[in-house]
């Protein structure tokens, strides 16, 4: 069974996200069909990246992922698709491909539209009328070679921690519906500069000494700091939010100190 998965910022309020849906369904029958997202922030291609890049790769090999934030802002640019790792991604050239790819290696095409059976609505509706047809031409088996030519993508960079002998300092990428806080730092370059040190965790007037391994290393109301199922640094409060009760919020800075 074909799996489509979609990220946009459609919102759940209106009929946007249940039209785009509407319309692969009729496009390809027995699609299996994932919401991943449709609440994120209006035109944020950082937020974007970062739920897609955390999600879609749990899907089998052969999905399609529709990355459908700010096309209207793209609508003059290409539409491209990118392989990564036997994944399809499918979204404007407006640089959240870029962001999702990172360092790993894909190939990346630009999609011929003028080869293809679209919406007589031309560019209204953009991820409807011209992403979602090919989506569904890479979910019922065409290549993507067969749909348009290698391309470049527009690149964009998320903005890496800076490091230091002593220390190591990030931003707060994305604030979830929990009110957890998901830094850009990551494991294996955090555990690379830590080595043998110890280490506090300061951001705001909050300092932490250690990172646990799950919530319930601390009590109910108590702050702490994770590293998530995708390995990003997150700083929470057990059954509470770290945004309200913290006052955090994307782009606040993070350091983490090391000693001895």
């Amino acid at each position: 069974m074909p799996v489509i998965t979609l990220t946009t910022d459609l919102g759940t309020q209106d009929h946007y996200a249940a039209s785009l849906k509407g319309t692969l369904m009729s496009l390809l029958p027995g699609a299996s069909i994932c919401d991943i997202s449709h609440s994120i922030s209006h035109f944020n291609l950082l937020e974007a990246a970062f739920i897609a890049k955390s999600a879609c790769m749990k899907f089998p090999k052969g999905s399609v992922h529709i990355i459908g934030v700010d096309p209207e802002g793209g609508s003059r640019q290409p539409i491209m698709i990118m392989d990564m790792d036997g994944h399809y991604f499918v979204a404007p050239d407006n640089g959240v491909l870029s962001l999702i790819k990172e360092s790993a290696s894909a190939d990346c095409f630009v999609v011929n539209v003028d080869n293809m059976e679209l919406s007589p609505t031309g560019r209204a509706f953009l991820v409807q009328n011209r992403m979602a047809p090919v989506a569904v031409a890479l979910a019922e088996g065409q290549s993507p070679e067969s749909l348009g030519e290698v391309g470049n993508i527009k690149d964009y960079r998320w903005g890496e921690p800076s490091f230091t002998e002593n220390s190591l300092r990030g931003v707060i990428l994305h604030v979830d519906h929990f009110g957890n806080a998901i830094t850009n730092i990551r494991k294996e370059p955090f555990m690379e500069v830590k080595g043998d040190k110890s280490f506090q965790v300061f951001i705001r007037n909050l300092r932490l000494q250690r990172i646990v391994g799950s919530y319930g290393d601390v009590s109910k109301g108590e702050a702490l700091a994770i590293f998530s199922d995708n390995g990003h640094l997150e700083i929470a409060i057990r059954e509470g939010s770290a945004a309200q009760l913290l006052g955090l919020k994307v782009q606040d800075m993070l350091t983490i100190e090391f000693y001895g």
